[in-house]
């Protein structure tokens, strides 16, 4: 049973978990508190998912020496999507198969913070998702190899399960009072999140294994495409849950937030509508880059040298001692 959940985190840190992720853009917000009389800060530090940037190791260097030196440690709260570390309900696993850390940005990180004394919550909770649907992303092409002995996960893993851990977060956000903004938002999101789940079939069809329901529901020239979408048309709830860690945490005077680009985008863009401004940003340059080895998550574009990914590059992350 070892060999068999160390072969499923193998293929899904492969194929799914940023590896060697990095931090490509960010911003710092603030808003007046006057119960407590100073400023609260939001620094949000968005993720490019890469598996061969060079920078990776020296950026998760930096963001550990700044939060283990941190002086005031009781004033920082750290959010973090970590595939490794227990989610808002103690879950870290899909019943017999869990992940370890694999090293990169995110992964690990929210162990590291604990183990550090800093107040740290995961907002990633999508464990079975991961586990049933990531592996299949190096067998794209071959139903019948759905199921088979390096898929255990995949074979074992009830639509069921990918559909409660869904619906247990969007009950859990529905329970948030947040203020008529902020609660408009979340009423918004689960229910498009609900209305996406019955789209996709995962509510009707709840018995079926992850193998059967993928190959039911994909097909070979589109598997990829469908199963990202899969892997992330949930992702406003990331985003709600986000957003409330951040507002109910106002007695910190610090908050960052270790996250996907995208859910750092939607977050600072609501945190404006309720009166944060923003006190520094930095943005990422767009590179061309014509090897197509790795395109994930970029544009790929043609000009007269032929086609091309834009990719953002990595930053530097000295700003953050001037935060925290």
């Amino acid at each position: 049973m070892k060999q068999k959940l160390f072969v499923v985190a193998y293929y899904i840190a492969t194929f799914i978990i940023p590896i060697n992720a990095f931090i490509y853009e960010s911003k710092v917000m603030r808003i007046w508190v006057p119960e407590q009389n100073e400023y609260h800060y939001f620094i949000g530090c968005s993720d490019f998912h890469d598996h061969t940037h060079p920078l990776t190791q020296l950026q998760r260097e930096t963001i550990e020496k700044i939060l283990a030196q941190a002086i005031h440690k009781s004033d920082i709260k750290v959010l973090v999507e970590d595939l490794s570390y227990p989610s808002y309900d103690g879950r870290y696993a899909c019943g017999r198969f869990f992940l370890g850390p694999k090293g990169g940005i995110l992964s690990g990180l929210a162990q590291f913070c604990k183990n550090n004394g800093l107040d740290v919550d995961n907002v990633e909770y999508r464990f079975c998702r991961v586990v049933a649907l990531g592996p299949v992303m190096d067998q794209v092409h071959n139903n019948e190899q759905l199921c088979n002995d390096k898929l255990p996960s995949t074979c074992n893993t009830q639509i069921s399960m990918l559909h409660q851990e869904v619906d247990a977060l969007i009950t859990e956000i529905r329970s948030f009072d947040d203020g008529q903004p902020l609660n408009n938002y979340y009423a918004q999101c689960t229910k498009s999140v609900e209305n996406r789940c019955n789209e996709i079939h995962i509510t009707k069809q709840s018995q079926m294994s992850a193998a059967d329901y993928i190959a039911s529901h994909t097909t070979d020239l589109q598997r990829i495409g469908q199963l990202n979408y899969l892997l992330t048309f949930d992702s406003g709830l990331v985003d709600a849950h986000l957003i409330h860690k951040i507002v109910t945490a106002k007695d910190k005077k610090t908050v960052i937030a270790f996250a996907g680009g995208t859910h750092i985008a939607a977050v600072s863009s609501l945190l404006a509508t309720i009166g944060y401004e923003t006190v520094y940003e930095c943005k990422t340059n767009l590179i061309k880059e014509y090897s197509l080895n790795n395109c994930s998550g970029s544009s790929v574009l043609q000009d007269t040298h032929g086609s091309y990914c834009l990719r953002p590059s990595a930053i530097s992350l000295d700003f953050l001692s001037g935060y925290i």
